[in-house]
């Protein structure tokens, strides 16, 4: 359950559709003027990017560079519309330059007449290099028109180029952003033919809806959405999101019947009699979150909320039964309840909350379809306990502010206690139950929908959810799993254990669900796997994880069996003449989960050896320490470094220069940061500690020692100019080269 996310602020929704996007939009398009910015970072949470091939922000188009930027104006003076045009363009542009401006100032901002009036306020149009135009609403959206083309960049980062439609129909559409459905592309042909395509392979894709059977069912829904949406940007991505479900569901053995019915859900939640507080805007929204996934699966994430398990079960259901899953969200949506196949009903608050509040579509983030299932799946699966059992406590799922919370209302009402405890952050789920809830959601008899290890699953019945207890069991049972297509299936693994910790970029230890999607046997066998954290997460195709891996994340942190593997994993690929240093440095970081400490110095000797020993065979055998092979060895060294003294690290980061493992400038880099964070742990650890210890000042005296002897071993060239980089900071300077070598009490 664990969730790396948890340090996500809200964005409420009047930040995130006035004032605040559109005044960091106007900014950002302001300062670009004759500037061209390239990509942008773009990242949620604490997720991993860097140097050493973590996954890496999404690089996502800028706009063209800027003669003048787009920006908001005051008329001080009336001015005639067409004086304005000639003084933005100049004398020398073209009467159908002007034409056009003075067309898209006056459409832009609702202009009755051809007069600019005295203190109103307008969006003056920006102009490209190239000679476009460019116009920013007031969310922070950009558009720009060009020669038969329009592109629109969106406060989001997403965004679309689109060739505009020709006399006889034919367009053709691009489209980007920080999630994967964002990425694809569109060609409408005259003749009616509709081909899906991946953005950066024009190459890939298919040919959509050939499916007659589903003429009818499609075009009443593709009807419903034009009668909530004039954009034919949001059309389009609609009507890509419907062929991508048509086109995997052979896939999961979905039928024709299943994707009627499943659009007659998502029908129902666009035009459906609406008993709750959701606006047709909201519910329009939810459609298009709803279409999303059932198009891509895989973007359905927790958020920063400790839902692991039922997102993991979203993902599922929308894979193998996408109709229960739509008929949940829509009868939530339109009647704030859900009636289950065995008649259980709950109540579920239909008001988006933290990251389902705004109208974006942030990687990562739960969307507000996804809140509305999660939350009423827990609900459900608690109503389900304390049907079974009404001894039990009668527990429920909010969010509240900002934060979940389990609250018992076994008590409330009698004697004094008249408002329900606060128990928990989170919902504590049984394996067998969510079998249970799975099959409640879906109206089928499913056995094989949650799996794991025989000492990591937790049931209130024994027996009932599948287990295995070494790797051969494992491989077996997915074998046996791909082969009767029961997968996917959701897996129980620790987030403390690689690749999950890896993706969460921070130590933790919880027991985590993901999604099992596909089984690839072989040398190594490879298994397709759903992380809820978004989808830099996700380890789909090239990033599919080696089975060997897998297993062992579904061993508690720090288990003598995870840490015995690691560490003859190490040794046998010596034995043979080669290198396994990932595994030699993940048994030390499953050596501290068991209680080994950072400082301990045996601990930072074997480390050291590590890094000398990498170093050299990559030196043997001509391997670049940048290779891409390497990513894993250099994140999980990374991550141990981390936590190491500073003085211990910089010995350790000298280590790696001496190995080459990291160059010259690599290490001036780390030199500087670590100067840093030297000068500032002094700060914080004497100079403004009220009882600082002799021990406190032997670590930095020992640090600088190090630090010290680190610039001496430069070459005198790079050594001259990293004191010149080093001089710049006047306080750390000072600190680590002329501090003092008395400490006064």
């Amino acid at each position: 359950m664990n969730n790396p996310f948890n340090d996500i602020e809200s964005i409420d929704s009047h930040s995130a559709s006035n004032g605040d996007a559109a005044g960091i939009a106007a900014e950002l398009w302001s300062n670009m003027a004759g500037k061209n910015l390239g990509a942008v970072e773009y990242s949620v949470g604490p997720r991993p990017h860097n140097a050493h091939g973590r996954a890496q922000p999404i690089e996502t188009p800028m706009p063209p560079t800027f003669k003048t930027a787009p920006t908001q104006l005051k008329i001080i003076e009336s001015t005639p519309v067409e004086s304005l045009a000639v003084e933005q363009l100049g004398q020398e542009a073209a009467p159908a330059q002007l034409q056009a401006y003075v067309e898209l100032l006056k459409s832009t901002n609702n202009l009755p007449g051809d007069v600019l009036q005295a203190g109103s306020k307008i969006s003056l149009p920006g102009i490209t290099l190239g000679g476009d135009l460019a116009v920013m609403d007031s969310k922070g959206n950009l558009t720009i028109h060009s020669a038969n083309n329009t592109s629109i960049y969106y406060a989001d980062t997403s965004g679309y180029a689109r060739t505009d439609a020709a006399a006889d129909g034919a367009y053709s559409e691009t489209n980007w952003g920080p999630r994967p459905d964002h990425d694809f592309g569109v060609v409408h042909s005259a003749d009616g033919q509709i081909r899906i395509f991946n953005s950066n392979d024009q190459m890939s894709g298919f040919v959509a809806f050939k499916n007659d059977e589903l003429k009818s069912a499609r075009s009443c829904l593709l009807e419903s959405v034009d009668k909530h949406t004039d954009s034919l940007h949001e059309r389009t991505k609609f009507m890509a999101d419907m062929a991508k479900f048509e086109n995997r569901a052979s896939r999961w053995k979905v039928s024709s019947q299943d994707i009627e019915n499943t659009y007659a859900q998502v029908d129902r939640i666009l035009n459906g009699k609406c008993k709750t507080s959701l606006t047709s805007a909201q519910r329009t929204h939810i459609a298009e979150e709803l279409m999303a996934q059932l198009g891509t699966p895989t973007i359905v994430d927790q958020g920063r909320h400790n839902t692991c398990g039922v997102t993991s079960l979203q993902v599922r259901t929308l894979l193998r039964s996408p109709k229960a899953v739509a008929k949940l969200v829509a009868d939530v949506a339109l009647t704030g309840s859900y009636t289950d196949s065995s008649g259980i009903s709950v109540k579920t608050d239909v008001t988006p909350h933290v990251d389902a509040v705004p109208f974006l579509t942030i990687d990562g983030y739960r969307s507000h379809a996804s809140e509305l299932f999660q939350m009423t799946a827990i609900n459900l699966y608690f109503q389900r306990q304390h049907a079974s059992d009404p001894k039990s406590d009668q527990l429920v799922y909010r969010i509240h502010g900002k934060d979940d919370e389990m609250l018992d209302y076994s008590k409330a009402g009698v004697g004094t206690q008249k408002s329900p405890t606060v128990m928990t952050d989170r919902p504590l789920m049984t394996d067998d139950a969510m079998l249970d809830l799975s099959n409640a959601i879906t109206g089928k008899e499913e056995t094989e929908v949650i799996v794991g290890h025989k000492d990591s699953i937790v049931e209130s019945k024994p027996g009932r959810v599948p287990t295995f207890q070494n790797e051969q069991e494992f491989a077996n049972m997915l074998q046996r799993l791909q082969s009767r297509d029961k997968l996917p299936v959701l897996l129980r693994v620790y987030s403390g254990d690689d690749p999950f910790n890896t993706d969460a970029g921070q130590d933790a230890i919880d027991p985590h669900a993901v999604t099992v999607l596909s089984y690839t046997p072989g040398e190594p066998a490879m298994v397709e796997v759903d992380n809820s954290w978004g989808s830099l997460n996700d380890h789909l195709g090239a990033r599919a994880v080696p089975l060997h891996q897998l297993y062992l994340a579904t061993l508690m942190e720090g288990s003598q069996e995870i840490r015995d593997t690691l560490t003859a994993d190490a040794s046998a690929a010596k034995s043979r003449g080669n290198l396994d240093a990932y595994s030699a440095l993940e048994a030390i970081h499953q050596d501290v989960y068991a209680g080994a400490l950072y400082t301990d110095p045996k601990l930072v000797a074997r480390l050291d050896q590590i890094i000398s020993e990498t170093g050299d065979f990559w030196t043997r055998h001509n391997i670049p320490a940048d290779d891409p092979s390497h990513d894993n060895v250099l994140n999980k060294l990374d991550d141990l470094l981390n936590h190491i003294e500073v003085g211990d690290e910089l010995k350790l980061e000298k280590t790696q220069y001496d190995h080459h493992v990291i160059d010259e400038d690599q290490f001036e880099d780390i030199l500087l940061l670590n100067a840093k964070e030297l000068s500032n742990w002094k700060s914080i650890n004497i100079d403004h500690h009220p009882s600082y210890t002799a021990d406190a000042v032997a670590i930095f005296r020992q640090g600088r020692k190090n630090f010290l002897q680190c610039i001496a071993d430069l070459p005198a060239d790079k050594r001259a100019g990293f004191m010149r980089k080093l001089a710049g900071d006047a306080s750390t300077f000072i600190e680590l080269q002329m501090g003092p070598t008395n400490f006064k009490r």
